[in-house]
């Protein structure tokens, strides 16, 4: 095997581990089925405070709700990710638990996690007004953190997030509005372009 076959090998090996690496990222359906949940769950929202989207103070009961339903969001998204990432994997012979995607959920994780403790601080110190914008940056920052393992799409959608949640530091009151526009429309648009981009 000559020289150039060795260099033509490598490459061929380098291309099937970055589709693998970053294969679990690439799912297009998967961000246009978060942002639909997010973007229902906004209505549920809405619909609880009598469709309220002028900035008014919540009761603790107000928040509890909005909490569970956010919650259950992001449940549904995570698993929803999870499964079609799964099959996809499955389907066209990826391995998507290697070192490089642990490399990129631990990018991922840390932000969350530290952004988790944050909004509970702002909680308990009753600064809610900002937990809607710190959620954001810190998804934000999160997702550009993580972006370095995974496609490009991943790190203007983090910009994305980090502009909402920036200029939503000044709408305090308009929380909702901001977390429908980022968790909601922000991602049925990345997951469209993911889906026309790689298919």
């Amino acid at each position: 095997m000559n020289k150039e076959e060795h260099l033509a090998s490598l490459k061929e090996i380098k291309d099937l581990m970055n589709k693998s690496s970053k294969f679990m990222s690439l799912n297009g359906w998967a961000g246009i089925l978060s942002g639909l949940y997010a973007c229902i769950a906004a209505v549920a929202a809405y619909v609880y405070l009598d469709f309220t989207i002028k900035p008014r103070y919540f009761s603790t009961e107000d928040d509890l709700t909005i909490g569970a339903i956010g919650l259950i969001t992001l449940l549904l998204a995570l698993a929803t990710g999870a499964i079609s990432s799964r099959m996809r994997a499955k389907k066209n012979g990826f391995q998507i638990w290697d070192d490089t995607a642990k490399q990129g959920l631990l990018h991922l994780a840390v932000p969350l996690i530290v952004g988790f403790f944050f909004c509970a601080a702002l909680y308990k110190y009753n600064l809610e007004g900002l937990i809607a914008p710190a959620t954001l940056i810190f998804y934000g920052l999160a997702l550009f953190s993580a972006s370095h393992f995974t496609f490009k799409e991943v790190k203007h959608l983090a910009f994305i997030q980090l502009a909402l949640g920036t200029i939503s530091l000044f709408f305090i009151g308009y929380g909702l509005l901001f977390w429908t526009l980022g968790f909601g429309i922000a991602h049925i648009l990345y997951g469209i372009i993911v889906k026309r981009t790689y298919k």
